[in-house]
């Protein structure tokens, strides 16, 4: 056994053994909230595209994306809270959607909506800091 082999496998070992399979779970659960966050952004975005749902293509496509978002949400809220689930799903969604607006169609961004922006990132920071355990099954 080469000695990276070793290494690798000492430390692919220490990971699980000090990692809860409850923190994987979440983990994974994170995952599916960010896949759910970049899919309705996605759709969100392609709203100007779809001209009130006259273009096929663009339309069909936000649709498909925020059906995926609410799949992939429905996943996220078996181990992460409702509550913080939403939290973050709106607050990232809003700032992403505002960035990228902001490069993509040149909408203008004034220094108070830059503030704003901040203030939702704090916001979903500490609400992701503070979060508590799910009460229900």
């Amino acid at each position: 056994m080469f000695s990276w082999e070793k290494t690798f496998t000492m430390k692919f070992n220490l990971f699980f053994e000090k990692t809860d399979l409850n923190e994987i779970f979440i983990m994974t659960s994170y995952l599916y909230l960010a896949g759910a966050i970049i899919c309705e952004v996605i759709g969100t975005l392609l709203l100007p595209y779809s001209k009130n749902f006259t273009k096929l293509y663009p339309s069909v496509f936000l649709v498909v994306f925020y059906i995926s978002a609410f799949v992939f949400l429905s996943f996220a809220v078996k181990e992460i809270p409702l509550t913080i689930v939403y939290a973050t799903w709106c607050g990232v969604g809003i700032f992403l959607v505002s960035i990228l607006s902001y490069f993509l169609f040149g909408e203008s961004l004034p220094w108070q909506g830059i503030v704003g922006l901040v203030l939702i990132i704090i916001g979903v920071t500490l609400v992701n800091s503070f979060k508590s355990t799910p009460s229900c099954e």
